[in-house]
C-alpha cells in the first residue's frame, strides 16, 4: 500500500505530519511526503529519508502568510504534484490542511482515495465580517463532500458538517508523544516562562516581555520562528531576562525545552475565532510535561484550565492584568504545586500513542498489498 501525503510547508519537520507518517510506516505502509518548500533554504534537502519516510520537496519560493501573493508558487506546486503523481504509484492521497486538500483535488489524477486531514478550524481564521469566511465555509464543505475520510482534531471543526459526511469522520487530536517529554524539571531558582511554537503575533509576546521586565526572578524563553520572529528578535536586547532562541526541532528538542520550562505561555487573541475555539498542542504538551499553563480569557481552553485547575487565565492584551498575574506566581506557592499535581492526574488521558490508533479507521489491515 502506497500513501502519498500532500503538505504545504517544507517539513522541517512538521511534528503532526511526522507522527502520522511514522505510525503508518511502522504498520507496513510505504509513505512519501510531497512538500511545498516555500523558503527554499540551501541547507534543506530536496530529497530526504527520515526513518524510512521519504520526503520530496518542491522548491517554489514564496513568503508564508502573504495570502494571494503566493498564488503563482502555489499553482506551480499543484502542477508539480499532479505530474509526479501521474508518473508514480499511489493508493491513498493524504492531504494536510485546507490548502493541501485543494492540491489533492487537482493532483489526484488516478482518482485514488482522498483523505482530508484538518489541522485547523478554517472558517475561524478570517474575521466575522469578511466575505472570505463565507467563501471558506463553502470551500471546506465541498472538500468534505469529495473526501473519502476526514480527520478532525476538535468538535468546533465539525459543528456544521452534514449527516452524510459525519460517517467519514475520524477523531485524531494533536496529542503529544509522551516519550518525547519528561515530567522532571531541571532545577532553577527562577520562574522560567516558555513559549514554543509559531511566532505570529509580536504584540502578544511583547506584552509579556514588558510585564516581567523588572522582575529579576523571572526568565522568558521563546522557541520558534514565524512571520514576526525577526521583529521580535530586534527587541531582545531591550530585556535582560528574555531569550529568543529561534527555530527548534519539535521531535528532538521538546524534552530539553520543557525540562527547562516552569510555566507555559499559551496566550492568543480571542477575537480570532480559530484561536478562541482551538485546543493548541501547547496545552497537551503542558499536561504531559507537568507544566502549568497561562491561557487567554474568553477561550475554550480557559474553561478547561479552570475546571481542571492546571493554570492561570489572563486578558491577552491587558498589560496590567498580565503583569499582576504573572508576577504573582511562585514555584513554591501551594496553589502552583496543586496545579502540578492536577497535571499529573491528567497526563495519562492525552497521549498520541493511544489516539493514533484511530488511524486504523482509514487504513485497514485488509488494504495492505
Amino acid at each position: 500500500m502506497n500513501i502519498k501525503m500532500i503538505l504545504t510547508n517544507g517539513f522541517e519537520p512538521d511534528v503532526r505530519v511526522y507522527k502520522e507518517a511514522k505510525y503508518l510506516k511502522e504498520n507496513g505502509y510505504n509513505i512519501e511526503i510531497l512538500c511545498w518548500d516555500r523558503k527554499c533554504l540551501s541547507d534543506v534537502e530536496t530529497l530526504e529519508t527520515i526513518e524510512g519516510i521519504n520526503i520530496r520537496r518542491f522548491k517554489f519560493k514564496s513568503i508564508p502568510g502573504t495570502g494571494i501573493k503566493q498564488i503563482g508558487s502555489y499553482l506551480k506546486f499543484i502542477f508539480a504534484c499532479k505530474n509526479y503523481l501521474n508518473e508514480n504509484k499511489y493508493d491513498y492521497l493524504h492531504c494536510h490542511d485546507l490548502d493541501g486538500i485543494i492540491v489533492g483535488k487537482f493532483a489526484n489524477v488516478k482518482k485514488r482515495k482522498l483523505i482530508f486531514d484538518m489541522h485547523e478550524y478554517y472558517e475561524g481564521q478570517v474575521r466575522k465580517t469578511s466575505i472570505n469566511k463565507y467563501l471558506t465555509k463553502i470551500l471546506v464543505k465541498y472538500m468534505h463532500n469529495i473526501s473519502d475520510k476526514i480527520i478532525y482534531i476538535n468538535d468546533t471543526q465539525i459543528k456544521n458538517i452534514s449527516i452524510k459526511n459525519k460517517k467519514k469522520l475520524v477523531f485524531i487530536p494533536n496529542y503529544p508523544v509522551k516519550e518525547n517529554f519528561s515530567q522532571t524539571k531541571i532545577k532553577s531558582n527562577k520562574m522560567r516562562i516558555g513559549y514554543a511554537g509559531n511566532i505570529r503575533r509580536y504584540d502578544i509576546l511583547k506584552i509579556l516581555f514588558d510585564a516581567v521586565k523588572e522582575n529579576e526572578h523571572i526568565e522568558v524563553s521563546i522557541y520558534g520562528e514565524g512571520n514576526d520572529y525577526k521583529k521580535l528578535k530586534n527587541i531582545e536586547n531591550n530585556y535582560t531576562n528574555v531569550e529568543i532562541n529561534g527555530k527548534f526541532n519539535g521531535i528532538k528538542d521538546s524534552r530539553t525545552i520543557y525540562e527547562n520550562m516552569d510555566l507555559q505561555y499559551a496566550v492568543y487573541d480571542n477575537s480570532v475565532n480559530n484561536w478562541k475555539t482551538s485546543f493548541p498542542v501547547k496545552l497537551f504538551e503542558s499536561i504531559v510535561s507537568n507544566t502549568p499553563v497561562v491561557v487567554s480569557k474568553g477561550t475554550m481552553i480557559e474553561n478547561f484550565v479552570i475546571e481542571n485547575d492546571i493554570g492561570y487565565v489572563v486578558e491577552w492584551n491587558n498589560f496590567d492584568n498580565i503583569k499582576k498575574v504573572i508576577n504573582s506566581i511562585s514555584k513554591e506557592n501551594k496553589d502552583f504545586l496543586t496545579k502540578k499535581d492536577n497535571l499529573k492526574k491528567l497526563s495519562s488521558r492525552y497521549s498520541w500513542e493511544d489516539i493514533v490508533n484511530n488511524m486504523k479507521e482509514i487504513y485497514r489491515e485488509s488494504d495492505k498489498q
